[in-house]
This record gives C-alpha cells, structure tokens and sequence, in this order.
C-alpha cells in the first residue's frame, strides 16, 4: 500500500474519554512521576547548554504543568483561593511559586519530584492576576521560601482549597508542603 492509498483509508479512532476519578489521577501521578524521573536522568548526563538541554527542560514543564491543570487546577481549583471569590468572579489558575522556579529548583536537586508535582497554585479573581503581572511577577517571585511576597500588595485574604484561612506574612513552602502531606 502506498503512503496516499494508506492515509486515505485510515479511519480516525475514537479512544473514548477518561472519567476523572482517583483512579485517574493516580494514574496520571504515576506516569509523570516517571517521566519526570526518566528526563531529571537525561538531563544529568548533559556536560553543556544546548538545544538537547532545552528540550529536555521543556519537557519536563510540560509535564509538571499538565499534572497541575489535571491533579491540582481540574480536582481541587488550587491549593489556595482568594477567599472572597464568587462562583461567576472571573478568576485565573495561577502559579504562587512560577513554574519555571519550580522546574529550576527540580533541575538542581533542592526540591524532589513530588514537591514539583505539588507546588503552591492559587485561584485569583482574574483582577488580582492582572495586577501581580503589572507589578512584574508573571514570571518571578522576590523570595522563594516566602513566597507569598509576591502578593503582599494585593491587600487580598488567601484560604486553602478547603477553606482554612492562613497568614500569608509566616506560612512558607515548609508549611505549604507539611500541611498539603508532601514529602521530600
């Protein structure tokens, strides 16, 4: 069969839709888990920046980000809420700690693959969101332990997804990981 009679009888498969469930997304920890593992590996074994070094690391954000929109954005909304946010608010899924820090602090062994899995995330009213990428903090954060500094001029009360209020002047990514049970 050549290539024009085989594409054109190929008939598209339906591979049928995932229930979200914790089956689920246990399935969806595991596998990325290793992938992550498999590419930290790969990654240990480049002498030098080049484009492999930079696929590797792009994978490695497209997996944790895919884990945080499936585990943490489609299961609980967040870890943390902006706690005056109403159901039809427009509100954003965001990073506290930006993804690429997250990643970095992975690459260079001071946070474990669970701890990247599961970095702090919040819904804020789309408002909020805005203001924190005016302020410069799109991408950055002025303390990574503290990294609730990065709000500090949003004037705004930030809850835990079940509703436990918490002082964003003390609580710092010790407490974020004892109180969310992630270990090192």
């Amino acid at each position: 069969m050549n290539l024009q009679e085989s594409v054109s009888s190929f008939t598209r498969i339906n591979h049928g839709r995932v229930i979200r469930n914790g089956e689920s997304y246990v399935q969806a920890k595991q596998y990325i888990h290793k992938r992550v593992e498999d590419a930290l590996d790969e990654y240990s074994d480049i002498t030098e920046t080049n484009q492999r070094a930079r696929l590797i690391r792009d994978n490695i954000d497209f997996l944790l980000r895919r884990y945080h929109n499936y585990c943490i954005k489609d299961r609980i909304g967040g870890h943390y809420r902006q706690k005056d946010l109403k159901h039809d608010d427009p509100k954003d899924f965001e990073h506290v700690l930006p993804a690429a820090i997250v990643r970095d602090l992975l690459l260079f062994g001071r946070i474990s693959i669970e701890q990247a899995m599961n970095p702090p995330t919040c819904v804020l009213h789309r408002e909020q969101h805005v203001a924190l990428a005016a302020a410069g903090f799109a991408s950055k954060t002025p303390d990574i332990w503290n990294f609730w500094q990065r709000y500090a001029d949003l004037n705004i009360v930030i809850v835990t997804h079940d509703n436990q209020e918490i002082d964003t002047n003390s609580w710092n990514l010790g407490d974020h990981y004892r109180h969310f049970n992630i270990d090192a």
